[in-house]
C-alpha cells in the first residue's frame, strides 16, 4: 500500500486512474485480509492529502460508493469504513448527498455487523454535518434493534 501511496505522489494523479494501478489499489480494498483492507482503507485520507478532495469526489467516491451494493458483507463494510476515514476530509456536499444517503440505508442490513458499523460510522460523520435530523430518525429504531450491540451503538450514538 505505502508503495502505491509513493508512486501516486510522485507519478500524479494519473497514475491511479491507469486501469492496472487502479485495479491493483481497489484489490487491496476487498483483500481476505483484514489489517490489509484496514490499511489500503486508511489511505484513502493520504489520497486526498496527495490529490486534493476535488479530484478524490470524481475519481474515487463513485468506485467507493459501488461497494456498498456487493453481496459479500466484509465488502460492504468497505464502504462504511471509507466513509469513517474520509468523513473530515470530503466536502459537506459530497458527505450529505451522496455518501450519507447511502450509509442510512445501511442501517437496515440483514447484517448485524452492517448495521452496528453503519451506525457507529453515522456517529462519527454526524460531527461534519449541519443537518441531524436524517440521522436521528434512521439511530431511533435501532435501539429496538434484536441485536444488543445495534441497540447499545444506537443509544451511544443518539447521544
Amino acid at each position: 500500500m505505502d508503495i502505491l501511496l509513493y508512486f501516486a505522489k510522485g507519478l500524479g494523479p494519473d497514475f491511479l486512474l491507469n486501469e492496472r494501478n487502479g485495479k491493483i489499489y481497489f484489490e487491496l480494498l476487498k483483500d481476505r485480509v483484514f489489517a490489509v483492507r484496514k490499511r489500503a482503507i486508511e489511505s484513502l485520507r493520504n489520497l486526498i492529502d496527495i490529490y486534493g478532495t476535488q479530484w478524490f469526489e470524481k475519481n474515487m467516491v463513485p468506485k467507493i460508493v459501488t461497494f456498498q451494493k456487493i453481496n459479500n458483507y466484509l465488502q460492504r463494510e468497505i464502504f462504511i469504513f471509507a466513509v469513517e476515514a474520509i468523513a473530515g476530509a470530503v466536502s459537506l456536499d459530497c458527505l450529505q448527498k451522496q455518501l450519507v444517503p447511502l450509509l442510512l440505508t445501511m442501517t437496515s442490513d440483514p447484517v448485524e455487523n452492517i448495521r452496528y458499523n453503519s451506525a457507529k460510522t453515522l456517529g462519527v460523520v454526524a460531527k461534519f454535518l449541519k443537518d441531524l435530523e436524517p440521522i436521528r430518525r434512521t439511530i431511533k429504531p435501532l435501539k429496538e434493534d434484536k441485536d444488543i450491540d445495534v441497540r447499545t451503538i444506537a443509544a451511544k450514538v443518539e447521544r
